[in-house]
């Protein structure tokens, strides 16, 4: 079997415009629409291209973005304090805390404060754990949308 070349701003499109709708039929519903916290300690240019591109996803799918800019010389505490409140805040859905943190705050100590119910990069370990099977089927729906068995089958059995 030749490769297939898969259409990923395609899917991209189908997928943002199945959102929209279904974040549309929850808000005519009398139901909020999904709120996500965009957290970017620091002033890192391809952290703030990433965080923009995120921002920009929300509001063409109508979700709530909240942004929190925060100067480099943020705290750990100061951050965990935050995540605590994004945490117990019920507009917020999802929290996404943007990579690489400065220097003297712990990482793996700030995603791990997340709550793993808004942790949307999957980043806890708490989340790993529970997304196993879950990214499982992910990693077949490509297969099951563009019939890849075949390729597939070869790669698994060599």
């Amino acid at each position: 079997m030749t490769a297939q070349i898969i259409d990923g701003k395609l899917i991209s499109q189908t997928v943002r415009q199945e959102v929209t709708a279904r974040v549309k039929a929850r808000v005519e519903a009398g139901l909020r629409a999904p709120g996500l916290a965009v957290v970017l300690v620091g002033q890192d240019p391809a952290s703030q291209i990433y965080v923009g591109s995120k921002r920009k996803a929300c509001e063409e799918v109508g979700f709530v973005s909240k942004s929190f800019d925060l100067p480099a010389t943020t705290t750990e505490a100061e951050l965990l304090a935050l995540i605590d409140e994004l945490n117990a805040d019920t507009t917020i859905d999802g929290i996404l805390v943007q990579l690489p943190l400065p220097a003297g705050i712990d990482t793996t100590k700030v995603l791990e404060h997340i709550d793993p119910e808004k942790d949307v990069d999957a980043s806890t370990l708490t989340m790993w754990d529970a997304c196993v099977s879950a990214f499982l089927s992910c990693v077949h729906a490509p297969e099951r949308d563009h019939d890849l068995t075949g390729a597939l089958q070869r790669t698994r059995t060599g």
